[in-house]
């Protein structure tokens, strides 16, 4: 992810990593490419919580956005 990509995931982690009201976030990101080039993204990541409600493991899912 580039730079801005990563603070924006951080953010929304902390934001809704302990609050119960949602369970999924989908947003917009930029990836790095292994040649450097920026290729523009939709992810989303889906908390799955364990029985005390304390998330026990994050799924993310990337759609490059084309065109």
């Amino acid at each position: 992810m580039d730079h801005n990509s990563a603070v924006d995931y951080w953010e929304k982690f902390a934001t809704h990593a302990f609050d119960n009201s949602e369970q999924s976030v989908m947003t917009r990101c930029t990836l790095i490419s292994s040649s450097g080039r920026a290729v523009p993204c939709a992810f989303c990541f889906t908390f799955k919580r364990d029985i005390f409600d304390i998330p026990l493991a994050i799924v993310g899912n990337f759609l490059p956005i084309l065109g």
